[in-house]
């Protein structure tokens, strides 16, 4: 699990792209393709270089009250995969520029 202060951040030079009910990032530059689940594109969008992944795991179970025992793991997982896919990287709200 990520620390409460960790905040993901979108690396630059992937496009959300929505196709056909599809959620996918692209890198042009890599000609590199990501497929995204929906709670993973979820994710994404909420990666902000503001929120910290707590935050996001807050909003989505307050949001999906239903699924909140969920919630947890699918954020981790789609952050895991992102950060390993190069797609985000984490930096701590302690070493962050203001």
């Amino acid at each position: 699990m990520f620390n409460s202060d960790t905040i993901p951040i979108q690396r630059q030079g992937f496009q959300l792209e929505e196709l056909d009910g599809e959620t996918l990032l692209y890198r042009h530059s890599l000609k590199k393709m990501i497929y995204l689940s929906e709670s993973a594109a979820v994710v994404w969008k909420l990666c902000d270089g503001e929120r910290t992944a707590q935050e996001i795991v807050n909003l989505l179970a307050d949001a999906y009250p239903e699924t909140r025992d969920t919630v947890i793991g699918d954020v981790v997982a789609a952050l895991d995969s992102l950060v390993r896919e190069g797609a985000l990287h984490m930096t701590s709200r302690a070493s962050k520029p203001n």
